[in-house]
């Protein structure tokens, strides 16, 4: 059930199993994944994506939605690794239950946003 994933991250974990293991794999893995700092582990996670839309067609519609994907991909990396997302995890007081709801609402916009292209 992709549409009920709470992360672009694991939206693309739970849709098109073999091309995202594919696109890890042969092509972000291949770039040099996470291993050569952040800024290019941002860059190879949006090359990764612009790959992606090119193989689903040679259009300007593709390669945006791929970019989409891309930005999608690094914005949650760079908002997972800020203290303000652990500390609204942790200290609000409000029900991890709703935080769940809103975090699936984004990335189902999110994904609904891209699939316009």
């Amino acid at each position: 059930a992709p549409y009920l994933a709470t992360s672009v991250t694991e939206f693309w974990r739970r849709w098109h199993m073999t091309l995202s293991r594919f696109l890890r794999d042969y092509v972000y893995i291949s770039l040099g994944g996470n291993r050569k700092g952040r800024v290019r582990t941002h860059l190879n996670l949006m090359l990764t994506m612009l790959l992606g839309g090119l193989w689903h067609g040679a259009n300007w519609s593709f390669l945006v939605w791929g970019g989409l994907h891309g930005a999608f991909l690094i914005l949650h990396k760079l908002w997972t690794g800020t203290r303000l997302a652990a500390w609204l995890g942790e200290r609000t007081g409000v029900p991890r239950l709703v935080w769940h709801a809103v975090a699936l609402a984004v990335t189902f916009h999110c994904v609904c946003l891209a699939w316009c292209f």
